[in-house]
């Protein structure tokens, strides 16, 4: 809580064109916003998330596998269901103006991203 999740979110978005008056807000109460930018950004707060049924009512296969970016919160409450190929972002609270973000690639795609930000 309070590490950055929605910040980072809100800055992918307005990189994906999601303009401003689409403002991304943590979705903790709806579980999932759409919005569109150059391709449809999926963001999905699995916060209030008890159980994996919940997960597949909520029809994640056209999120996960579909045309968009999907930005998951709490993603680890189903580390079962994501791709084989996914970007993991991890992000930890410092102190109360710093953060210290992490990336877990799993696949060549994300593989090579990571490799060109870093060299």
């Amino acid at each position: 809580m309070g590490s950055g999740k929605t910040t980072l979110t809100q800055g992918l978005a307005e990189g994906l064109g999601v303009k401003k008056k689409d403002y991304v807000t943590s979705p903790s109460f709806t579980l999932i916003k759409e919005h569109k930018g150059r391709l449809p950004v999926y963001h999905i707060d699995l916060y209030r998330i008890d159980n994996l049924k919940e997960v597949y009512d909520l029809g994640y296969e056209e999120y996960l596998y579909g045309e968009g970016v999907t930005i998951i919160e709490w993603a680890e409450k189903i580390k079962k269901l994501l791709p084989k190929e996914v970007l993991i972002i991890n992000l930890e609270i410092i102190d109360g103006n710093r953060r210290k973000i992490g990336f877990i690639p799993k696949g060549k795609r994300y593989q090579n991203i990571i490799k060109k930000l870093y060299g």
